[in-house]
C-alpha cells in the first residue's frame, strides 16, 4: 500500500475539480468516478483523503460511504494549493 504516493495523485485530481467557474474552495468529489479513474478502491481513496485531511491539505469529513454515487465534500486549504502550484513550476 502506498498511501503517500497515492495521496499526491488524489490531491492533484481534487485540485482539478476547481475551475474558472468555481466560487469557493469547496469541492464535491464523486467517489465512484474518482476511484475508477485512479484505479483504486473507494476504501483506499477514502483512506488517502483521510490522510490528506490529517496532513492539513484538506478539511472535511472522515467517514466512509460505500453507497453508489456517493460524494465527499472537502475544503481545499491554502497549503494544498501552494504545494500543487509550486510543484508544477
Amino acid at each position: 500500500m502506498q498511501i503517500v504516493a497515492d495521496s499526491k495523485v488524489i490531491l492533484q485530481e481534487i485540485y482539478k475539480l476547481l475551475d474558472n467557474d468555481s466560487h469557493s474552495l469547496v469541492v464535491h468529489i464523486p467517489m465512484d468516478n474518482t476511484a475508477e479513474k485512479l484505479n483504486m478502491s473507494k476504501k483506499h481513496l477514502n483512506l488517502c483523503i483521510h490522510y490528506l485531511i490529517e496532513c492539513g491539505y484538506l478539511k472535511g469529513d472522515f467517514c466512509y460511504n460505500n453507497s453508489e454515487k456517493s460524494t465527499k465534500e472537502v475544503f481545499i486549504l491554502p497549503l494544498a494549493i501552494n504545494k500543487i502550484e509550486n510543484a508544477s513550476i
